[in-house]
């Protein structure tokens, strides 16, 4: 079995458990980057690439951000600082998130309605 080449990995479990946290808790991706000691951004990737763990991690914070996006409207409507327009710029980006995010949880409903019918045609040369 050949040896793996290239640079070793910088991936620690305790690096990974904190871009997560951070992640669930609201900040971006860039912003919870941005933080000393973190790793950059290609990492991260590569990361998700590499590690199923991590992956399966990641995409489970990010499911946890929009829960944290959702829980957030409330109080931005309820905030007596902000004003209507920046309350429902604020609003609408975190439901656009989260509805990205979770779709099935967040995102709009789509209900169809109506009779659909289709007709296929048979090419009756390809018989």
């Amino acid at each position: 079995m050949a040896a793996k080449t290239g640079r070793p990995s910088s991936y620690t479990q305790e690096v990974a458990d904190e871009i997560c946290m951070m992640i669930a808790d609201g900040k971006s991706l860039d912003a919870t980057l941005r933080v000393k000691g973190m790793p950059s951004r290609g990492t991260v990737i590569r990361w998700t690439q590499d590690n199923p763990q991590f992956q399966a991690d990641y995409a489970r914070a990010r499911e946890h951000q929009a829960d944290t996006f959702a829980d957030a409207v409330v109080q931005i409507a309820d905030n007596p600082k902000l004003t209507p327009e920046n309350k429902r710029v604020m609003i609408d980006a975190r439901k656009w998130a989260a509805g990205k995010q979770r779709p099935t949880k967040y995102g709009d409903k789509v209900e169809l309605g109506g009779n659909f019918v289709v007709k296929l045609e048979q090419d009756s040369t390809k018989l």
